[in-house]
Order: structure tokens, then C-alpha cells, then sequence
């Protein structure tokens, strides 16, 4: 038979008022060891990592997946020099 959500909450808070030192020094170490994320402006992730706008290299599987139409353009884009090719 479950518990009835009055019941649940205080038991919760009953809970949480007998262990009061040992929650707050667990959140203390907790706090201690885990770095929060870095945040720029308007919450946003602070990090960047740039990526290329367009993949540089192309490998063999891409030439045998690709229609034939675009893997011609991927071999001249190959032996022109604008992108490389890797086994």
C-alpha cells in the first residue's frame, strides 16, 4: 500500500532533520570535489570549441558509399589539393 504524498513529505523532512550534520557535510565534500560547468552570458556554456565549416579529409569508405556523381567531385576536390585522403 503506498504512502500517501503528506505521509512522504514528512517522512522526508523528518529524515533530513536527524541526519541534518551528515547531508550538509556530505554536500560540503560534494561541493569540494565536483567543479561546476563554466557559464558565459545568459547561462551559456562558456567553452569553445571551434570546428571546421568543412570536413578536410576523406577516407575510402566515403568514396564507396558516395553516388557516383559525388564521389567524381570528392576525387577532384582529392587531386586538386583542397582536401586530403586517408586510407
Amino acid at each position: 500500500m503506498p504512502y500517501s504524498a503528506k505521509k512522504r513529505r514528512q517522512y522526508q523532512r523528518d529524515y533530513y532533520e536527524q541526519n541534518k550534520e551528515k547531508v550538509r557535510e556530505y554536500q560540503r565534500l560534494y561541493y569540494h570535489t565536483h567543479k561546476k560547468k563554466m557559464r558565459g552570458e545568459n547561462g551559456e556554456s562558456d567553452f569553445m570549441c571551434p570546428r571546421e565549416s568543412t570536413r578536410s579529409t576523406f577516407h575510402s569508405v566515403d568514396l564507396m558509399r558516395a553516388p557516383a556523381e559525388k564521389s567524381v567531385r570528392m576525387l577532384n576536390q582529392i587531386i586538386s589539393g583542397e582536401r586530403t585522403f586517408i586510407i
